[in-house]
């Protein structure tokens, strides 16, 4: 149903709401990717607050996309995830097959990343701009204000499709809560409209360990 609604025309904008590990960042960058693939995207945008969990690791050397870096492992780790393909056809090859496959499909993801046709960035860079032919991903976008999501979706420009995904859960930042938060605000605001989709993820799919920790602790 969450893939559905991603890869509708008529969808807009969707909503994705879930626990740690339900497949929310996942699903959205493989529907990204098959549409750009499908040539009906030009660029896979993803964007994330560079909110941190718990005490901060104070200044970071580096230019822009060094001190983003922590920010886009998770995106990356899943990109990799897709473009890797699924187990069963790695396990159907020979070993040195594999190893080829894998590093060929590497060198292609670190190829659109050069050529920003997927492109990870913070959120506080996106005011001003104007996103045509674009499907965008918010990224834990439980850490924005409502006034930082309306930023954002207002950004979004002719056959472009945002997506909003999130934990209520796991809110880093101390000035926001489940109810007060942008990623709940839009799916309160937005329900009805006939450009809206959303979807509650209820199961965690990254392992019976991380299912059991999001349910008890």
């Amino acid at each position: 149903m969450a893939y559905a609604l991603l890869s509708d025309p008529e969808i807009l904008l969707v909503t994705l709401i879930g626990k740690a590990g339900s497949g929310k960042t996942l699903i959205s960058l493989l529907a990204g990717c098959d549409l750009l693939n499908s040539g009906q995207r030009e660029r896979l945008k993803v964007y994330r607050p560079n909110i941190v969990m718990g005490k901060g690791l104070g200044f970071l050397p580096g230019d822009l996309a060094e001190k983003f870096d922590p920010w886009t492992l998770p995106i990356t780790d899943n990109l990799s995830l897709i473009v890797n393909g699924s187990y069963s056809e790695r396990s159907q090859s020979s070993n040195g097959d594999m190893v080829d496959k894998k590093k060929g499909n590497c060198d292609k993801m670190e190829e659109l990343l050069r050529a920003k046709i997927i492109e990870i960035v913070p959120t506080i860079y996106i005011r001003g701009r104007s996103l045509h032919r674009q499907f965008v991903i918010v990224d834990e976008s439980q850490n924005l204000t409502p006034h930082e999501t309306k930023t954002i979706i207002t950004r979004i420009g002719l056959n472009s499709k945002i997506v909003l995904t999130g934990d209520l859960a796991q809110i880093d930042s101390p000035y926001l809560d489940s109810t007060s938060n942008g990623l709940a605000h839009v799916v309160s605001r937005m329900r009805g409209q006939n450009i809206f989709g959303h979807i509650t993820l209820l199961k965690s799919e990254r392992s019976y360990l991380a299912e059991l920790a999001a349910n008890l602790l």
